[in-house]
């Protein structure tokens, strides 16, 4: 198994699973906030490269690996380590994979 997968299903395992809830208001407002203006509000991409929430591209990866990509950052989309913190990332993803 790669050293980073082995890295996020340990940090995973040693969560409380209230971790993982997902409050779905409070992620609509972080998508509001910081995603809508390249992913659009309803997840139709408005910015050329821009993964289509609403048809789920950009979300095929399991939470904690898109944590660390939208953390991180890739391509055009800015790093958000420091202005948005685990939970409010989780939410967000939870959030955009109720668009469609």
């Amino acid at each position: 198994m790669h050293m980073r997968m082995k890295f996020l299903v340990a940090t995973a395992l040693l969560l409380p699973a209230a971790a993982f809830a997902a409050d779905l208001a409070k992620g609509h407002r972080v998508y509001m906030q910081h995603c809508a203006n390249c992913h659009g509000p309803g997840g139709m991409s408005v910015m050329a490269g821009t993964p289509n929430l609403a048809r789920q591209e950009g979300l095929r990866q399991p939470d904690m690996m898109l944590l660390q990509t939208i953390k991180a950052g890739r391509r055009g989309q800015p790093p958000f380590m420091g202005i948005l913190s685990d939970p409010d990332i989780l939410d967000a993803l939870a959030y955009a994979r109720t668009l469609r």
